[in-house]
């Protein structure tokens, strides 16, 4: 009996160490107590025991409570919006007021507001006009056709709804006529403005710049050129034959290869020395490679090839060359798998616990995507297919298209956080309204919800 006895004592204890500790946590406001089962609580660890049961290892998180200053700058005559009401000022000055607000953790804070009105600005401008002889420009709804310096004053013109002072000086100018003269042969390659010299026939031809000259200010300038074009004696040409073709020309026929040298008559009724060159071009036949992706159509002569399937292949076409020849065209093909990309919709990221997360992922090639997760406790898959917030953490989900016959394989990964669910309306749910206004943070930011809108600590409305 003394063994059995002192046996059970030594491994009482150790049933008692096997069981673990509760933990729990509360918040207190910077400077105040929290409140746990009736007793009062400064930040920190506390170790709650607990007859018959596991002791709470208990944690007091202090919160800050908030002193917000915001300042805002309005001009004098402009309204500014407060919790939804519009206030004109009339007077330049800085006005003062606090808002006291509690956070989500129920913690007094303030927002001190500062309202600068000042005077609405004179802003000044200098400037020139430019105008031509005959000319007027208009300024302010005037209009001014003299040279000289001009000032007028636009009674709250300027952005800031102040007076704009316009200094400006006004500048006549005249247009400007330019006279030359030149000698060129008949047929001379060369351009003047719009004038061909070689449609030139022979004789003194007057020629004009017409509108397409102008001043430095936009003003009509004329340019005059006197063109002499002597008769020609000389010149040279080049007869391109495919082969087996025969041409006639200048009262011959040429079908090979030669250079001429050929008289005839010019448009001055005089001798012109032709230096003539017949070029014959034989057929080409041309073998050419190329690579592309699935989906995507190459032009081959006057074909446009499309939708090949992946591998490779071999075409041939007769084409023409630049001289109108016959030529076989060869191409050996390789089509290869096309990229693909996941494109995911533009819903939320943040989520509660209990919401299902949005699985809104596209591939640009049109096939099934699949999802997997990562941590796997965060969430879990119901029967339908969706997925469950489980617990408060980042979540990566990744969507993936394998490779096909057509297409390389693809992934992309979004990163949705989940946070605790509690007992404030859930922002997100639209269908929930309340006629009683109530606070709470999201994304960081302090909002108030009234009378179906929203509103941010100064009373702006946001969306």
């Amino acid at each position: 009996m003394r063994r059995l006895l002192l046996i059970l004592l030594c491994t009482l204890p150790l049933v008692t160490l096997a069981e673990e500790a509760v933990r729990d946590t509360v918040y207190a406001c910077k400077d105040g107590l929290a409140q746990y089962n009736g007793r009062n609580y400064t930040p920190g660890t506390y170790t709650v025991r607990r007859t018959g049961q596991p002791d709470i290892i208990l944690s007091v998180i202090e919160t800050p409570r908030y002193n917000i200053t915001v300042t805002d700058t309005i001009f004098v005559g402009d309204s500014y919006i407060y919790k939804g009401a519009p206030k004109t000022y009339s007077s330049v000055g800085t006005n003062r007021w606090t808002d006291e607000l509690k956070t989500f953790r129920n913690c007094d804070s303030i927002v001190n507001h500062v309202l600068v009105v000042r005077a609405r600005p004179t802003t000044t401008s200098t400037f020139e006009v430019h105008i031509c002889k005959g000319d007027s420009a208009q300024v302010a709804g005037r209009w001014y056709k003299t040279k000289g310096s001009h000032s007028v004053t636009l009674k709250g013109a300027n952005r800031f709804g102040g007076d704009s002072i316009l200094s400006f000086r006004v500048y006549v100018h005249t247009s400007i006529v330019v006279t030359d003269s030149i000698s060129v042969l008949q047929g001379t390659e060369r351009q003047w403005y719009f004038h061909r010299f070689s449609d030139l026939p022979a004789g003194t031809h007057r020629l004009t710049s017409s509108t397409l000259l102008h001043t430095a200010y936009g003003c009509d300038s004329l340019e005059v050129l006197y063109v002499t074009v002597l008769p020609r004696t000389a010149g040279h040409d080049v007869l391109h034959l495919c082969d087996g073709e025969v041409v006639e020309k200048h009262g011959m026929t040429f079908s090979s290869n030669g250079d001429y040298e050929l008289h005839i008559p010019n448009t001055a009724g005089g001798d012109s020395a032709l230096s003539l060159s017949v070029r014959v071009h034989h057929p080409a036949d041309t073998s050419i490679s190329a690579t592309i992706a699935y989906g995507d159509t190459i032009t081959l002569c006057d074909t446009v090839l499309r939708e090949l399937p992946v591998g490779t292949a071999s075409f041939s076409r007769q084409c023409s060359t630049v001289w109108g020849c016959d030529s076989i065209v060869r191409l050996d093909l390789t089509v290869v798998k096309a990229k693909q990309h996941i494109l995911w919709a533009a819903t939320r990221d943040t989520v509660a616990v209990g919401h299902i997360i949005p699985l809104e992922a596209t591939s640009t090639a049109s096939l099934p995507v699949v999802y997997t997760v990562s941590p796997e406790h965060l969430v879990a898959w119901t029967d339908d297919g969706s997925l469950v917030a489980q617990a408060v953490g980042w979540l990566d989900v990744t969507a993936a298209v394998p490779e096909d016959d057509s297409y390389l394989p693809a992934t992309a990964t979004r990163r949705f956080v989940i946070v605790r669910r509690t007992a404030l309306p859930e922002v997100w749910d639209s269908a929930k309204s309340t006629a009683d206004p109530f606070k709470c943070l999201i994304d960081g930011k302090l909002r108030i919800f009234s009378s179906g809108s929203w509103y941010d600590f100064t009373g702006r409305e946001v969306r």
